[in-house]
């Protein structure tokens, strides 16, 4: 089925007026993606647990990203589009999908992402199964255009969690920030996004989300199982060598959380975040100079970077650090592309 196209489709897109029981709410923001869109459809249609609805929110594409997902619609009544005329945020697209969603639960697939054929009938039978928890999550491979896998999480266990320990594993440096941060490797229940919805407007619509959607749980399962194949592909919005001037709304996107942290009274979290704004701002700076074309931008950008240095290294001042995270602190002040360069390019840790 084909839901109302153009603008009007998101003034009179129709509401859900229920919530069907089993029913899993598979939301597609598409945009441009029609060299993977196929691989994704089909991942998502041959899920061994059927009972499922597709919204695929189409962002104003101009390949033949619609066309695929017209020929899937006419194919399989499980699949609607909202086509929208203007590009706008993925966070517009999620929230179109969120108000056009009629199931029980909800999944967010990225559009060049595709997953293993049994994710819903795992995660949907763990949230049956524990009426008390609201998130399951799972780990994923990552793979690139050359179809190569690779298991790069450092995590082998099946465990229930708070969800404020999965914001200590978002915000500090050992390799468990993605996993808990991204929104696609996640089966919900629709209940937590009944008072909430994206930021639009923004890039890293998720790290405005996810922490707040982790934090307010008492419960959150993390199984180990790969269930999920994220990209990574060159032209990908996730990918340095794509750098643009408004992927500094990563740094924006911590400064809420920083802020939320702050409301409620979380000293812990507060620091780690704020220790994280200082180490990722620097590696913005870098990024910046290296790969932003437009001179007069890049030149903004850094000097509102700096200033972010600025404030945060006098924040951090007013804690007490290890004697070489200080050092390191102090050395990010005065030369922050160095540090960009060590972390982004050599792929240093710097867990500490």
């Amino acid at each position: 089925m084909t839901v109302e196209t153009g603008l009007e489709a998101e003034k009179n897109i129709v509401h859900s007026q229920g919530v069907e029981k089993g029913l899993v709410s598979v939301i597609i923001p598409v945009y441009n993606t029609e060299l993977y869109l196929t691989q994704c459809m089909e991942s998502i249609l041959g899920q061994t647990y059927q009972n499922i609805e597709i919204i695929a929110v189409d962002n104003a594409s101009t390949d033949g990203s619609l066309r695929i997902l017209r020929e899937y619609a006419q194919k399989d009544d499980r699949v609607r589009i909202v086509a929208k005329k203007i590009n706008a945020s993925a966070g517009r697209s999620r929230n179109i999908g969120l108000d056009a969603a009629s199931g029980e639960f909800i999944w967010f697939v990225d559009s060049d992402d595709f997953a293993e054929k049994n994710f819903l009938e795992v995660t949907v039978a763990k949230l049956q199964e524990y009426k008390d928890i609201n998130i399951v999550q799972t780990c994923y491979w990552t793979f690139d255009d050359f179809g190569t896998d690779r298991d790069t999480l450092p995590y082998h266990e099946t465990k229930m969690y708070t969800g404020r320990e999965l914001c200590i594993f978002m915000s500090d440096f050992v390799g468990l920030c993605g996993p808990n941060v991204m929104l696609w490797n996640k089966l919900y229940r629709r209940e937590i996004f009944d008072n909430r919805r994206f930021y639009e407007g923004k890039a890293y619509e998720d790290m405005f989300m996810t922490y707040m959607l982790l934090y307010e749980q008492k419960k959150v399962l993390w199984l180990n199982d790969r269930l999920m194949h994220w990209r990574i592909n060159v032209s990908s919005g996730a990918s340095r060598y794509n750098y643009r001037v408004y992927y500094s709304d990563e740094i924006k996107a911590y400064v809420k959380r920083l802020e939320y942290f702050k409301k409620n009274n979380d000293d812990e979290l507060y620091r780690m975040t704020l220790k994280r704004i200082y180490y990722i701002s620097a590696q913005h700076i870098y990024l910046t100079e290296q790969y932003v074309d437009n001179v007069t931008a890049a030149k903004k950008q850094v000097v509102w970077l700096k200033a972010v240095i600025n404030w945060a290294y006098d924040e951090l001042m007013k804690y007490e650090w290890p004697s070489y995270t200080l050092r390191r602190m102090k050395s990010i002040r005065h030369n922050p592309v160095k540090f960009g360069n060590a972390s982004v390019v050599k792929k240093l840790d710097f867990t500490k």
